[in-house]
């Protein structure tokens, strides 16, 4: 049922309200215009760090090495599929590219939207784009490569958008090659390597100068006030009338929805330092060495031992992409023990000494997580004279998973330096 109208509407105001009969006088004085005018800021440039990009940016990207700061230049000529680097200058939070500039050695590039949403293109002096196809080659090009960059002191990277998510993630990183220092798409795992740096800072050119001056004479204020009008206008005799019935609220309250909205459906958002284990849990169990990192796999094509399979790790989070490394957590046996299962139901399976292999039944494990202190140990040597536990070896070339004393932990080729990462 809808609302009823007022019956009797508003009566208007029987007397207006009159104008007033003096208006105001303007100011018999103008104020006086300032006798010197204030001074432009005077035009300069820098380069600092950047909080946040966008298209139509000039930028540098510069990475730290031995104490010194290495600019990406524009040069793809000096050497073979890599830009070149250039020395530059930094102090504090600005980079000082004005030197290599004057040189003839251009280390700026411009910012443009890429082809996908949140990527850019990086662009020379010479309209050209930087160029990827495979492997760590860069060229220029009349059309560039999507990036996903990321801003901060240190912290910086452009990455090649096409790579983030698969096994290998390759981005803009530094290298000194027996003295041709170069910028090239190395895999992220190269980034701590003897001889890389992927400690880079995006520095983004900013327009400033100095202050400018004030007036050094005021304006004055005017010498004669306007003067107020001499009669008010007047309020209205009558004022008006409200309405004498007053609408009616509706009869029938609004329904509430039949159906409650749904929840939304949970998604995989990947693999991330686990901070507590549980059956039905799935995982990547994860090796730190030489700059690299390396997941065990299901796959047991190295005799009586489990192969490993590089992938990349970015912060918190392993990216696996398409390696066959995820391990499903079953209960053990006995009591706060797990066994291991892979995607085709086969579970790790140990006797004696160092071998592994894979069958229908698992060894009981005790596991410990941590972020570089992980662990899975067989359970039955716990407390003897040697605890062995899943532990990567490089064995010649052979990259592989074993159940090695956990004194092997620390020996040269070996690395129990261990991360649990967990599906969320």
């Amino acid at each position: 049922v809808a609302p009823t109208e007022p019956t009797v509407a508003p009566t208007e105001p029987t007397v207006a309200p009159t104008e007033p009969t003096v208006a105001p006088t303007e100011p018999t004085v103008a104020p006086t215009e300032p006798t010197t005018a204030p001074t432009e800021p005077v035009s300069g440039e820098g380069f600092v760090v950047a909080d946040f990009l966008k298209p139509g940016d000039k930028i540098v990207l510069v990475a730290a090495y031995n104490d010194k700061y290495y600019a990406m230049s524009n040069d793809a000529s000096t050497i073979g599929n890599a830009l070149a680097a250039q020395e530059v200058t930094v102090s504090g939070d600005t980079v000082d590219v004005k030197s290599v500039r004057s040189a003839g050695s251009e280390v700026v590039w411009e910012l443009v939207a890429g082809s996908a949403a949140d990527t850019f293109t990086l662009k020379s002096s010479d309209g050209k784009f930087i160029s990827w196809t495979s492997s760590t080659s860069l060229k220029l090009a009349d059309s560039g490569v999507d990036f996903t960059a990321a801003c901060g002191a240190g912290t910086s990277s452009f990455l090649v958008a096409s790579t983030v998510g698969t096994a290998t993630v390759r981005g803009l990183i530094f290298r000194d090659n027996g003295g041709a220092l170069q910028f090239r798409a190395y895999s992220m795992s190269n980034a701590t390597a003897s001889g890389y740096s992927g400690v880079l800072t995006i520095y983004k050119l900013t327009e400033g100068g100095e202050t400018p001056t004030e007036p050094t004479v005021a304006p004055t204020e005017p010498t004669v006030a306007p003067t107020e009008p001499t009669v008010a206008p007047t309020e209205p005799t009558v004022a008006p009338t409200e309405p004498t019935v007053a609408p009616t609220e509706p009869t029938v309250a609004p329904t509430e929805p039949t159906v409650a909205p749904t929840e939304p459906v949970g998604e995989e958002t990947g693999y991330f330092v686990a901070d507590a284990l549980k059956a039905g849990d799935k995982i990547v169990l994860v090796a730190e060495y030489d700059g690299k990192y390396y997941a065990m796999a299901n796959d047991t094509g190295i005799n009586n031992a489990l192969a490993a399979a590089e992938i990349t790790v970015s912060g918190k989070q392993a990216v696996i992409g398409d390696a066959d490394v995820v391990w499903e957590v079953a209960a053990g046996s006995a009591a706060g023990t797990y066994v291991l299962k892979n995607k085709d139901g086969k579970y790790i399976n140990w006797t004696s000494s160092t071998s592994l292999k894979l069958a229908d039944a698992g060894v009981d494990f005790t596991a410990n997580v941590g972020e570089g202190t992980s662990s899975f140990l067989v359970s039955s040597t716990v407390d003897t004279a040697t605890v062995r536990g899943l532990i990567f070896r490089d064995n010649g070339g052979a990259l592989q998973f074993r159940a090695y004393s956990t004194s092997n932990a620390t020996t040269s080729g070996y690395s129990g330096e261990l991360t649990i990462y967990k599906l969320s």
